[in-house]
């Protein structure tokens, strides 16, 4: 299944590199842990938001990590406004509300079920149609591309092959990952989506054509080259998936739906999207074991 953080799983790499160790299990399920070390070392580094540190009265720290942010020293006007909403924020208090806690929640509850219910009334109006088919198109159509992964094991590359080959490809998506969002605003979406399709469809094209060929000559067993090679195209494959439709599935739906909608809209991208990766994971497999090699079969990375 993808989601907007499809980067790969340490324990993938950990697999690979301890199978053979008696005691690797260990090392494999504890690089699971890397990632949130990584979130704990971010939180410690990261500061603290320019409207707490303003809100708690430190004005000083609050410029400058908004200065930080800004990347300019002419942050005279947010800091007014900031500073402006905090100090009317802080003249509110629970003794001045009338009302008691349980209306008050009663009142936030009600408030927020007919902003709920507005906003799906109002996306599925004529005029908010094309914003819903486009999400829906996109969330679907993310889930029906792409390999799988462990078709290596039907490739001739064997268990052990097929695990470097799932730790080479969650390499190359990391990569292209951070390339997407380094140039999502140079080039655009528009662009990266047709790019990415091509770059997708034509990996698919040569991998179906390989398999065709190869497959019958070597008793459906290919030999190292071609694994290599048919390896090398898949990885373009994931390449452009990673800096186009991988990301931009997300980003895209949630731009385009407005500030009414965005909330139902992104709903349903979410729901599709995890729909497709059920459908995904049902049919592959007898589709793969139905359908004749070189035939360009649908499928997941994760």
């Amino acid at each position: 299944m993808r989601s907007p953080h499809h980067l790969p799983r340490p324990s993938a790499a950990g697999v690979w590199g301890t199978n053979k160790w008696e005691e690797g299990w260990r090392l494999s399920l504890g690089l699971a842990g890397v990632p949130a070390c990584v979130l704990l070392l971010g939180g410690i580094l990261l500061p603290e938001s320019p409207n707490s540190l303003i809100e708690r009265g430190h004005l000083d720290r609050g410029r400058q990590v908004l200065q930080r942010l800004r990347g300019t020293d002419n942050v005279h006007a947010e800091f007014a406004d900031i500073r402006e909403a905090s100090e009317l924020a802080g003249k509110i208090r629970v003794r001045d509300v009338t009302m008691n806690f349980r209306a008050l929640l009663t009142v936030l509850h009600l408030l927020s079920s007919l902003h709920c219910q507005q906003s799906w009334r109002t996306m599925f109006t004529k005029a908010y149609s094309p914003m819903l088919i486009v999400t829906a198109m996109i969330a679907m159509l993310q889930q029906w591309t792409g390999n799988v992964p462990v078709i290596f094991s039907s490739l001739g590359s064997g268990a052990e092959g097929a695990l470097l080959n799932t730790v080479i490809i969650g390499a190359v998506n990391v990569v292209s990952t951070f390339v997407s969002i380094l140039s999502v605003d140079k080039f655009g979406r528009r662009f990266l989506f047709i790019e990415g399709g091509l770059q997708m469809a034509a990996a698919q094209i040569v991998t179906g054509v390989v398999l065709a060929v190869e497959f019958p000559k070597y008793n459906n067993v290919l030999p190292t080259n071609v694994d290599i090679g048919v390896l090398i195209v898949i990885c373009v494959f994931v390449a452009g998936f990673a800096w186009s439709w991988g990301p931009l599935a997300w980003l895209v739906p949630s731009e385009i739906q407005t500030l009414e909608t965005r909330a139902a809209g992104m709903s349903v991208a979410v729901t599709i999207n995890f729909l497709f990766s059920f459908v995904v994971g049902q049919a592959f497999l007898t589709m793969l074991c139905s359908m004749k090699w070189g035939e360009v079969q649908p499928g997941t990375l994760d």
